[in-house]
């Protein structure tokens, strides 16, 4: 599953903003049974792979994201500052390396 909330996501607080982000990714995970060695299911796109230019709010939304993100030790992608490429190359690229390992 590729989950991505999008840059418009809104809540009154950033503290609101993070809990709800960590309710999208809680919802949206496997609650069922889970080997041993750790799997992932869920890829995490981050706002910045698709929307290339963002302002600094919603960096800082992002910012909490990934705060969210790391408590559930899931892998996502986030958009380097500088890269250019458009999400329709950078996804698949990132897909290949993380099949790589």
């Amino acid at each position: 599953m590729v989950l991505a909330v999008p840059s418009t996501a809104q809540a009154p607080t950033a503290g609101e903003f993070f809990h709800s982000y960590y309710w999208i990714m809680n919802w949206s995970l496997s609650n069922g049974y889970r080997p041993a060695q750790p799997d992932w299911d869920c890829l995490v796109l981050l706002p910045s792979v698709v929307e290339r230019r963002m302002g600094p709010d919603k960096r800082l939304l992002e910012e909490g994201a990934l705060d969210a993100i790391g408590g559930q030790d899931l892998p996502w992608l986030r958009r380097q500052s500088g890269e250019r490429r458009s999400a329709q190359v950078l996804f698949p690229a990132w897909v290949d390396t993380l099949l790589a390992h």
